[in-house]
């Protein structure tokens, strides 16, 4: 541990051996830091994410450069999708510890590769428009952009809790189960998840009670009238003797005759009208399939359109997004100056440092960070960069070392060293009017520094 005032590597004592400060609090402040850190470091490893992110985050408020805490907690907003954060969080570490850190090597990966930046944008956007959905009624469109991050980032874990509660107001519990199943598989204690699936349980269970209280109703008993027939009554028909063999056959003769009648005039008119029935209940049904096709390839025309719409204002936030400076660039940026810095490329790391804007809601580390880069590159960075310059000069790379005394004397213009420099270094690139003119500058503005009788000599102007 070392001394919170004047860096003094301790051991156990109590009060620093150099600054003499009492380090009693402190000891304890970074007990309660590491304390805070195990803990989450266990609910992280059972995958208890969503409980460790708060032990992590009171980790980082009793200290703040508790490197291995904000490494853990860029981690697992990584694991539940949130790339945002964890950028956030690596950028900082990367920060306060630029040498051995794992963060530098996670946003090395990640700035490897630019489809991956891509595609953390689109994941951000695409969830932003999925909430705006939701919250317009628009339950179809959000469950498409829901399903689109899941499919491009499977761990995005607030697309999944968002998709089932989507689900769940379709009333598509099954769907809604699995989706906030598999959310557990991510984070096996998410608060939110578990309490879905108890809302899921209920509602089973409602069902189940629904079902038994029906199948166990009574059928109350139908009264009897005793003036009526019973149904297992027997009815007994009046009996006559025949009158012969020849009127039996007259008789059966004629009740053919009749049968045959009213079959032709009563089946026959019946079924023409049965298949007239079934030939328009056919043509009700193609009907009602081709309006519904009709319907289908009007709301995917719409659908379409929406999606048209949709590209046209992904093209504007891409558009607008190449021109401003948004949040995540002003970290890529930050990130790249510590890239060239540990490099040992100072002039690079200045120019990335001078392309960041302070605009927008800047987290306070972040500004601190900054502050101190831009004192550093003012006073011992601008060193460095001319004594690069020199070696490139002595190099004959001209080009080269003019670009780095340029930078130089951008920062920091009463500098007579790097006038000279630049006027030669132009000389030496045939560019004598350029050259003049610096060397020039440094006569009239130096007229006493030993540099300004080179020029003189050089521009062939008589000593004063």
């Amino acid at each position: 541990m070392k001394c919170f005032w004047c860096g003094e590597t301790l051991e156990n004592q109590k009060v620093c051996p150099k600054c003499g400060q009492d380090m009693s609090i402190y000891r304890r402040i970074i007990h309660a830091s590491n304390s805070c850190y195990n803990l989450g470091l266990e609910l992280a490893q059972v995958r208890d994410l969503s409980g460790a992110i708060p032990y992590l985050q009171q980790s980082l408020k009793w200290n703040k450069n508790n490197i291995e805490a904000r490494n853990l907690l860029g981690l697992i907003y990584c694991e539940i999708g949130e790339m945002q954060s964890a950028l956030e969080e690596w950028t900082i570490s990367a920060s306060y510890q630029p040498k051995d850190n794992p963060a530098t090597r996670y946003l090395n990966v990640i700035a490897a590769r630019q489809s991956r930046v891509d595609n953390i944008n689109q994941v951000i956007r695409k969830y932003n428009q999925a909430i705006c959905y939701a919250n317009s009624e628009s339950d179809d469109l959000a469950v498409l952009q829901a399903r689109q991050i899941i499919a491009r980032n499977p761990k995005h874990l607030k697309a999944h809790l968002l998709l089932a509660l989507l689900y769940m107001k379709k009333s598509e519990y099954g769907k809604a189960e699995r989706i906030l199943r598999k959310a557990l598989r991510i984070d096996a204690g998410n608060t939110t998840a578990l309490r879905y699936l108890h809302e899921l349980r209920e509602i089973a269970d409602r069902k189940k009670l629904k079902r038994k209280k029906t199948k166990t109703e009574v059928i109350p008993p139908q009264p009897v009238d005793e003036n009526t027939i019973r149904e297992d009554s027997i009815l007994i028909p009046a009996y006559k003797e025949s009158t012969g063999s020849w009127s039996t056959v007259y008789l059966l003769i004629v009740g053919v005759l009749i049968g045959g009648i009213c079959t032709y005039f009563l089946l026959f008119p019946a079924e023409r009208r049965q298949l007239q029935a079934e030939a328009n209940r056919i043509q009700q049904e193609y009907f009602s399939e081709l309006t519904q096709l009709q319907n289908e390839i009007d709301r995917l025309k719409g659908d379409q359109n929406d999606w048209e719409s949709e590209r046209q204002e992904m093209e504007d936030e891409l558009a607008q997004y190449e021109q401003g400076n948004p949040l995540e660039m002003q970290y890529m940026l930050l990130h790249d100056v510590f890239r060239y810095k540990l490099a040992g490329d100072d002039y690079h790391a200045l120019e990335a440092l001078q392309q960041i804007a302070l605009e927008g809601n800047l987290p306070e580390q972040f500004l601190e960070s900054y502050q101190e880069l831009m004192t550093e590159y003012a006073t011992t960075g601008l060193d460095r960069i001319y004594n690069d310059a020199l070696e490139l000069y002595q190099q004959s790379q001209y080009e080269t070392a003019r670009d780095y005394l340029l930078k130089v004397l951008e920062m920091r213009p009463d500098f007579p060293e790097a006038l000279y420099w630049i006027g030669v270094s132009y000389w030496n690139l045939a560019d004598r009017t350029t050259a003049t003119e610096y060397l020039t500058q440094l006569i009239e503005q130096y007229p006493d520094h030993g540099l300004a009788a080179e020029a003189r000599t050089l521009l062939g102007i008589p000593a004063v």
